[in-house]
């Protein structure tokens, strides 16, 4: 694929390419013709420009076909706005063909006018997502083009809530959201977070943009790891690639200030993210999210927070957040240690303090559950002490009791030989 300065040199030698891309030039014959051919001056071994010739061929066809009725091509049906991501708006749309109802994202129609290579971002975002199958990623059904929308493409409906409301009702002191959420289901969904970057890292793909409400919680309990619009291959045969930033940042949680050429949300971002090292970011950038994740989860706060965009990065890149052992909320008792010395890890300013990966982040997430966390201090070794008693109980009962009357009755023994 050729580098973005050259799409953008093609975008202005073809300035009707992204007007007819999106919107109602859709349903003119003659455009779509002119776009067809001016896809197919475009470079021929990019998956992405094979999908737009392929699909303006098809709507082509499709226009010169009257062999079916009409009514039997309308496949979707939008019912609702139900989000929206970097690159677009998220609909609750009905599929006719297969009788269930789908989540579909249609690019936003004023990025797609300015330049060719916003489209190219939001056809890559569904391949990236469709090159991720794993029960803890949201599956790709569809891409296509929808006359008078624009592309688009499907993914599954999740009936559920995302973490961040999940957080919000914490903070409260719901009851109920306490009693379903105890730390080890906390635990447990950071776990499913890390299974399905595991994954993504696998195949040299990072996020960058992880944040609660990015993490979907459904109706029976799935974890899914959602909008993967800014995530980046960076490694591919062993070798690292540059990253590209988009041109702005989600403004949507940041405080305030003017955009800066960097990616993510700057609540969540990692220092280098934060000082627009493009070059550094890698899996440690998304290790550095999850510790972000886990301290709000569990603490009930940020990491970080500042006045304003310059005081958030300052804290971001300089700061140590609060001990999250520390944190008071009335409506839950002190958070276990053992996350301290996990988000310390996650959370530390330079990427080789970090976790190695996500997976020695869920390690050390299943030692807490396993009562087996390394011993880092005096509380985490009595802890772990206890712990092998209450094994040694349930594995050898009747032993166990009986040396335990046994060291009693020779300590009652002795008292009274002594007195």
């Amino acid at each position: 694929m050729t580098s973005s300065d050259e799409y953008e040199s093609q975008e202005l030698e073809k300035t009707d390419i992204t007007q007819l891309i999106c919107g109602k030039s859709f349903a003119s014959h003659l455009n779509l013709k002119q776009l067809y051919q001016a896809c197919l001056s475009l470079p021929s071994s990019a998956s992405i420009v094979n999908f737009l010739q392929e699909n303006c061929r098809l709507f082509l066809e499709e226009k010169e076909s009257d062999a079916l009725p009409e009514e039997t091509k309308v496949r979707y049906e939008i019912q609702k706005k139900i989000g929206s991501g970097g690159m677009g708006k998220v609909f609750l749309v009905e599929d006719y063909d297969l009788g269930r109802q789908v989540a579909m994202k249609i690019i936003d129609s004023d990025l797609a006018k300015k330049n060719i290579y916003n489209i190219l971002e939001f056809i890559e975002e569904a391949q990236t997502i469709g090159h991720l199958e794993h029960p803890n990623i949201i599956p790709v059904y569809d891409i296509g083009i929808l006359e008078e929308k624009g592309i688009y493409f499907t993914m599954k409906y999740i009936r559920g809530e995302n973490l961040a409301q999940i957080i919000i009702r914490l903070k409260k002191g719901n009851k109920s959201t306490h009693a379903t959420y105890t730390w080890t289901r906390r635990a447990q969904i950071v776990q499913a977070i890390c299974d399905a970057l595991d994954f993504a890292h696998k195949k040299g793909i990072i996020h960058r943009d992880l944040k609660p409400s990015n993490i979907m919680i459904g109706e029976f309990g799935e974890v899914y790891v959602m909008d993967w619009g800014v995530a980046k291959l960076v490694l591919q045969d062993g070798v690292k690639k540059l990253i590209k930033p988009l041109p702005s940042v989600d403004t949507d949680s940041s405080p305030g200030g003017n955009p800066l050429n960097i990616t993510g949300t700057p609540l969540y971002m990692s220092p280098e993210q934060a000082e627009g090292r493009i070059k550094d970011l890698s899996a440690a950038t998304d290790v550095y999210a999850i510790g972000g994740i886990i301290y709000e989860l569990f603490g009930l706060d940020l990491a970080h927070n500042g006045r304003n965009r310059e005081e958030l990065f300052h804290a971001i890149c300089n700061k140590k957040p609060k001990r999250l052992d520390k944190l008071k909320n009335s409506g839950q008792g002190t958070v276990p240690i053992e996350f301290h010395y996990i988000t310390k890890k996650a959370l530390a300013k330079k990427t080789k303090d970090r976790h190695s990966s996500v997976k020695e982040v869920k390690k050390e997430i299943q030692s807490f559950m396993n009562g087996q966390f390394p011993v880092v201090c005096f509380h985490t070794g009595l802890k772990r002490f206890i712990r092998s008693f209450e094994r040694l109980l349930d594995n050898y009962p009747k032993p166990f009791i009986l040396s335990i009357l046994v060291i009693i009755v020779f300590s009652v023994v002795a008292y009274f030989v002594k007195a």
